[in-house]
């Protein structure tokens, strides 16, 4: 609830009574409210004197100091004075529009002109008040209303659907050639991922630029379609995405996944949907899943990494315990390769959980459980009293979740993920936080590291020097010609430059625990590893480079870690 004008003494005075705020600090609050209008808890809020969250929650325990909200008719007349993009990203809802002043909730004052920017926007007068943010996305969601279109279905428990086609409803979609500019959201993104079916494609990307977005389909390598959107096209495919997705619309600076379903006719698909922000706006990959590419993922892998997959191969069916801990950058392969490896597991086990911060793809026959990086320590404790046969976490943040992990692994098999910069990094981390006693044990079975390296750009690339004896002389290989990326217009406008993947493996057995009680540095464990035989990142990649096709800035920062 938030406060109404009607109750402003009261509200000022029940605060002071609370303790929530001091008499000088209301009669502040007041001042300001006189000079620069608002209600007065937002003035409070705006000012620094009390928090959104605490004003929330007093209202919440006080609802007769609250606001009754008017009705979505009312709303959706006020959202025509405050454009869609603005209030996602600020996190305003349009309340009411009287004359030539416009009420508007807030979720939290990011800047304490954010108000007066509004006021020159919209041109209109502004009368602000505090909402909680499910409150305020509830609002958002009923008052911009999406285009009607047959193909819409919302479902409160399932996935969404979006109709490509259907005879008995009359649903056809049109070609890129059909499409006008004043064709909706609806008929456009119906165009698009059709075209992406009929000529077999199992990407699309569409990628904001300065005045425009470029949608782009993938088989292996990407491809620029026939489709562009406006700006104005954009966000109303943005807002589209995030409704059918089911994703977080007052999220969007953050990173997140969703999905939806795909009809055409009696045929359904899987659409994975992954969100990225970007200064020119959302970006989004859309991908038509089939869990049965996992398992076929996960052999293709690894087939240039036998030992790898022997490790894989230890820790499940022989192990029975312990932890395998895959990690690795952002954007290094280590979340989709946890999904791969889970469709290996499926075979061996029937009672599998994981806990994701956010789930990416939807599995069958696993129970995946989304839970926020401030719930995973609570619900890894749940799972002591009664563990599956097989947990997988994504991902580890913190050192108690971490402590939690090994407790679990001292009676099951645990799968987790764990960012660092490669699999030696991850032993500093878990013993300079007091872990180095669960690894002594042995409950510490495995560390794979993916990483994708670029392949060298047929435009742009040139000869590598710099370093080039060290390497020749360091890996005794023949002389070859090394090449780096410059960085052209082709490798900046690609999103996903062609690359390989490469798996370091660093198995903790006895001889590894010698290392790590000895110094658990990652330059020492490096070093111990290479004297002993073993393979590090840095070496699987460089050879790989010498037969000409690998970026070698890229590998560049391997080198630099030795």
């Amino acid at each position: 609830m938030s406060e109404s004008d009607s109750n402003k003494k009261l509200l000022g005075d029940l605060l002071v009574e609370k303790g929530l705020i001091g008499t000088d600090q209301l009669q502040r609050a007041l001042a300001d409210q006189r000079q620069n209008g608002g209600r007065l808890g937002y003035c409070l809020v705006r000012l620094g004197l009390l928090s959104a969250e605490t004003l929330i929650e007093f209202f919440k325990e006080n609802e007769s100091a609250g606001h009754v909200l008017e009705d979505a008719a009312v709303r959706q007349q006020a959202a025509g004075a405050v454009p869609r993009s603005l209030a996602l990203y600020y996190k305003i809802a349009p309340i009411k529009l009287e004359g030539n002043l416009l009420t508007v909730a807030l979720a939290e004052v990011p800047h304490p002109q954010l108000v007066r920017m509004l006021a020159e926007i919209t041109g209109l007068r502004m009368d602000a008040l505090i909402q909680s943010e499910q409150q305020i996305r509830a609002l958002i969601d009923s008052s911009y209303r999406l285009p009607i279109d047959p193909g819409l279905e919302f479902s409160s428990f399932d996935d969404n659907a979006f109709v490509i086609a259907d005879s008995r409803k009359g649903i056809k979609a049109l070609t890129s050639g059909q499409l006008k500019n004043e064709t909706h959201v609806g008929e456009r993104f119906r165009s698009m991922i059709a075209e992406a079916i009929k000529e077999k494609f199992r990407e699309i990307l569409i990628k904001p630029e300065a005045d425009q977005a470029v949608v782009y389909f993938k088989k292996e390598t990407l491809k620029q379609s026939e489709f562009a959107l406006t700006s104005a096209q954009q966000d109303d495919i943005t807002f589209l995405l995030f409704r059918l997705a089911k994703m977080n619309l007052l999220q969007q600076k953050k990173a997140q996944n969703g999905r939806f379903i795909v009809k055409v006719n009696d045929r359904r698909i899987q659409m994975v949907v992954s969100n990225t922000p970007t200064i020119y706006g959302t970006r989004f990959l859309l991908e038509m899943f089939d869990e049965k590419i996992l398992k076929h993922s996960f052999d293709e892998l690894l087939k240039p990494f036998p030992e790898v997959r022997n490790h894989i191969e230890d820790f499940l069916t022989v192990a029975g315990k312990g932890i395998l801990i895959i990690t690795g950058p952002d954007g290094s392969g280590r979340t989709h390769f946890l999904y791969s490896l889970l469709s290996r597991a499926k075979e061996i086990y029937r009672n599998i959980h994981m806990l994701e911060i956010s789930i990416r793809y939807p599995l069958t026959e696993i129970h995946q459980n989304e839970v926020s990086a401030d719930e995973m320590e609570r619900s890894l404790e749940e799972y002591l009293y009664q563990p599956p046969e097989l947990l997988a976490i994504a991902s580890l943040k913190t050192v108690r979740a971490a402590e939690l992990s090994f407790l679990m692994a001292a009676r099951i098999p645990v799968v987790v993920i764990l960012s660092s910069f490669d699999a030696y990094k991850a032993v500093e981390w878990l013993c300079t936080h007091n872990l180095k006693s669960p690894l002594k044990a042995g409950l510490l079975h495995t560390i794979i590291s993916p990483r994708k390296i670029p392949r060298v750009c047929p435009h742009c690339s040139v000869p590598y020097e710099s370093g080039m004896k060290d390497f020749v002389s360091t890996q005794k290989l023949p002389a070859g010609q090394l090449k780096m990326n410059q960085g052209c217009d082709f490798c900046r406008n690609q999103e996903d430059l062609p690359s390989e993947i490469f798996f370091e493996c660093f198995r903790i057995n006895e001889e590894a625990i010698q290392w790590i009680l000895k110094d658990h540095s990652a330059a020492h464990l490096r070093s111990s590893a290479r004297s002993a035989g073993r393979n590090i990142l840095y070496d699987l990649v460089i050879r790989d480079a010498f037969s000409d096709h690998l970026d070698m800035l890229a590998i560049a920062k391997l080198q630099a870690a030795l």
